[in-house]
């Protein structure tokens, strides 16, 4: 069999999207810490905010993207590419 495997295209697919999730979740959590911090300071009794709910919404926004990355990825490799050439 020539070409790639499923789970190699996927795998390949999906880094890249991955790479930018994670990028994103490490410029929103200082945003979000700063911006939470000054939004509570405005109230009369002040709360403080755990570092595992930044945590636990990293986790989820990774979990969701590998999830819906993942899915086209793999429909996209079971392709026929004679299919997509067709209409080329």
């Amino acid at each position: 069999m020539l070409g790639a495997s499923v789970s190699g295209i996927v795998v390949l697919l999906s880094r890249e999207s991955l790479i930018l999730v994670t990028i994103a979740n490490v410029i929103a959590c200082p945003v979000g810490y700063f911006l939470m911090s000054r939004l509570l300071r405005s109230y009369a009794y002040r709360t403080g905010f755990p570092f595992w709910i930044f945590l636990g919404v990293g986790i989820l926004t990774y979990l969701l993207a590998l999830l819906s990355v993942s899915c086209q990825a793999f429909k996209a490799a079971r392709a026929l590419p004679t299919n997509a050439l067709k209409y080329e």
